[in-house]
């Protein structure tokens, strides 16, 4: 081999050597962020992509992959560590923090109608304009039901937990499960498989929007009159979702994530392309906390086992107050039992004094009568 062949050999060596590192630091800089989806998933994804582009530019150096996933695809990849961030509604949310670790809220999304912020969406209870027979919240029980899924937060339990504040008890057993997504919803009702569908607010009007529904063939029940909401929806409202990461990312990392999602402004080019007004700090999510719990759905499906010391720990102070409750009811009821003896023993003494002073008023009176004989 020449020197100069061999000085090329070494510069194509080196140029694949460098090659192959490049790509490694880039496989290990890679950021995978899972978009929970409502809708289908190719619209979905495709809605979602121009924000990997945008990502980039903001954290350099970085490959970042936006999947977008069913729910229970996400949650596969949150339990196996496949995802660095996730953006998935607050109920998903709520769960996975709980069995896996997920960070607290990152950010919240904001969505976008007409140019104003929706920070909040809630669940549409609805049936065909002309079913007569479904007027009100007691008519939706008996009704055979359309839904993507008993685990959708908009899709069901914001309606299961509606009814259940007006007194009535919904069971899956009336339920037509139809999957993702929620337009299959629409779909199973406008063709009669259905009485009453379950969706989430703002899917009817984005569908009406596109030419794919009229609204004057749907009919709301327990449609909320919410001054400024752009949407129709049967249920109070809850903040939108949740953008959070994974317990093994990087601190720093989500620290330029969050700081770049805050940085999307309303009329931005981004912001168009994600139909959304951009990310705001972390709404308050005890609301959806409280509807799981009531609901026991997951994260509270499981009952614990409580030991003594756990209810002692929390009910302290009922517990010492039922105590001394108990032991004053007590002393009392023995009072009460020694008042009642002593009592007892004093009328038996006067009711013997009583029998011996009639028998000797007796006697007496038998004495004078013989005296007055004599």
């Amino acid at each position: 081999m020449t020197r100069c062949s061999f000085k090329a050999f070494l510069i194509v060596m080196l140029m694949s050597f460098t090659q192959a590192l490049m790509s490694g630091l880039k496989a290990e800089n890679t950021i995978r962020i899972g978009v929970l989806t409502y809708r289908d998933l190719d619209s979905t994804q495709i809605r979602w992509s121009s924000l990997s582009d945008y990502l980039q530019q903001k954290i350099p150096d970085t490959n970042i992959q936006i999947i977008t996933k069913t729910f229970d695809e996400l949650g596969q990849g949150v339990a196996s560590r496949n995802l660095d961030f996730i953006i998935a509604n607050p109920a998903h949310y709520l769960e996975w923090a709980q069995r896996y670790g997920l960070s607290a809220p990152l950010v919240t999304l904001v969505k976008e109608s007409q140019g104003n912020p929706v920070r909040a969406f809630g669940g549409v209870i609805f049936t065909h304009s002309d079913n007569p027979a479904i007027q009100s919240l007691s008519d939706v029980v008996a009704s055979r039901i359309a839904v993507t899924s008993p685990r959708s937060f908009g899709g069901f339990l914001m309606q299961k937990y509606e009814l259940y504040q007006h007194g009535h008890d919904l069971k899956e057993s009336s339920l037509f499960k139809v999957g993702m997504p929620h337009d299959l919803v629409i779909k199973a009702v406008m063709d009669n498989e259905a009485d009453v569908g379950f969706i989430r607010s703002g899917v009817l009007e984005d569908l009406a929007e596109r030419g794919g529904l009229e609204l004057e063939n749907i009919k709301i029940i327990n449609e909320q009159d919410l001054p400024g909401y752009p949407f129709s929806v049967s249920t109070r409202l809850y903040p939108e979702w949740v953008v959070a990461a994974l317990p093994m990312t990087d601190p720093k990392l989500m620290k330029k994530l969050t700081s770049a999602l805050l940085d999307i402004e309303p009329d931005s080019e981004i912001a168009g392309e994600l139909a959304i007004y951009g990310f705001s700090v972390p709404a308050d999510y005890s609301q959806v906390l409280n509807v799981l719990e009531e609901l026991r759905s997951p994260p509270f499906d499981v009952i614990p086992e409580l030991s003594f010391s756990d209810v002692f720990a929390r009910y302290r102070w009922q517990l010492t107050g039922g105590v001394l409750f108990l032991a004053i009811l007590t002393f009392l009821s023995l009072y009460l039992l020694f008042v009642r003896r002593q009592l007892s023993e004093e009328i038996e003494t006067v009711n013997e004094s009583r029998k011996q002073l009639n028998q000797k008023a007796s006697e007496l009176l038998n004495a004078n009568e013989q005296l007055m004989k004599a």
